[in-house]
């Protein structure tokens, strides 16, 4: 049998979850860097954030060009990004933190200097080469996510506490910025995949791979 695949999403009809993907606006642009060794993992979140979103963007790379990536903000209407990264660079001109513990949010410093937000998508060693390789990242304003609450990225096994996937990521920083943000209908595809692939490995896989030897 001949497998089918899904023109929009690129996965096989079988997985294809666009049916529970429904656009919304957002007044934070959203850009996303892509590690090249993200791009054909099948269950990466980037493009679900570009699908979810009506002012976004995914571009897959290692090394960017400043005026190309400022090109691309303008498409989306933006010009004043600020980098979603846990501390501040070298060259940082100011770093914020969004405390979902102390609910301590930088609301109107950050609205009134900043329109998107650019993420950094793969692994930790993916993201600081990123930055390593495109020096110009390091003197970005800097955004910092503190105690949100753990992913629900239940099929990755690297799950580190504060550790989340990039859709969870850019969810948190709207559900603060963008008062607007639907976080129950962003993160819908996003649980589906998840559910998918549960159902695909089997409860006895899933057990073993991703529930035993949990702290």
């Amino acid at each position: 049998m001949t497998r089918r695949y899904c023109a929009r999403c690129g996965k096989a009809e079988s997985a294809c979850i666009c049916s529970w993907i429904k656009p919304q606006a957002n007044s934070l642009a959203v850009l996303v860097l892509q590690h090249p060794d993200e791009h054909n993992k099948a269950i990466g979140t980037a493009r679900l954030v570009e699908y979810g979103l009506e002012r976004a963007k995914v571009i897959t790379g290692l090394h960017f060009d400043q005026a190309g990536i400022m090109a691309q903000l303008s498409a989306l209407s933006a010009s004043r990004p600020v980098l979603l990264y846990p501390k501040a660079l070298a060259g940082s001109q100011a770093h914020f933190v969004l405390d979902f513990e102390t609910e301590h949010f930088s609301v109107p410093p950050l609205l009134n200097a900043y329109d998107s937000i650019i993420l950094l998508d793969g692994t930790w060693r993916n993201t600081r080469e990123l930055v390593h390789v495109n020096s110009w990242l390091n003197t970005l304003p800097t955004l910092g996510l503190e105690h949100s609450e753990n992913s629900r990225y239940r099929i990755r096994q690297a799950n580190k506490t504060g550790a989340l996937a990039t859709i969870e990521a850019v969810s948190k920083v709207l559900s603060v910025l963008d008062v607007n943000h639907m976080a129950d209908q962003f993160l819908l595809p996003f649980e589906k995949m998840i559910e998918f692939q549960i159902a695909k490995m089997g409860p006895v896989v899933f057990q073993k791979n991703y529930l035993e030897n949990q702290d």
